[in-house]
């Protein structure tokens, strides 16, 4: 749950660096107490969190420091709606996986990409199994302004 979620990072501290919550039931609610919690944090995964919503995403990041390197948001149904005010948050990112997340748009892709500096060079956005809202139109653009970017789209 996302009580006992906050109670385990409770009993951490500042040394965290890696974090995998994948395939749990936490929506991230009420988890903005720890915000700023967990500078040293290199490596967060949250694929398949079903539950996950954009609030709640938000609300995990703000946990972070600069440090994370690698975040993993795949298969959850985030939309990327309100990220944008995490602009620049996350200058040291280096891989961005968001594959399989049916919300997600062209829109919320991009906010996502503004928590991000030229330190992202993996970038993997697969739909093979669940069709996206993200367009190849979109995926060619960024490809063109930011040619250093491996982006994996099929």
């Amino acid at each position: 749950t996302d009580q006992g979620l906050s109670d385990i990072l409770e009993m951490c501290g500042e040394a965290l660096t890696y974090l995998d919550i994948s395939e749990t039931n936490i929506s991230g609610a009420g988890l903005s107490a720890l915000r700023g919690k967990f500078t040293n944090l290199e490596k967060l995964e949250l694929s398949w969190c079903k539950n996950l919503t954009d609030q709640g995403l938000s609300d995990i990041l703000k946990m972070c420091g600069e440090a994370l390197t690698y975040l993993d948001i795949s298969y959850t149904n985030i939309s990327g709606a309100g990220l944008s005010a995490l602009r620049g948050k996350f200058m040291n990112l280096e891989k961005l996986e968001l594959s399989e997340c049916v919300n997600l748009t062209d829109q919320g892709l991009s906010d996502i990409l503004e928590m991000c500096g030229n330190q992202l060079n993996h970038l993997i956005i697969s739909t093979i199994y669940i069709s996206t809202n993200i367009s190849s139109v979109f995926v060619e653009s960024l490809r063109t302004s930011r040619p250093d970017l491996q982006i994996e789209f099929w």
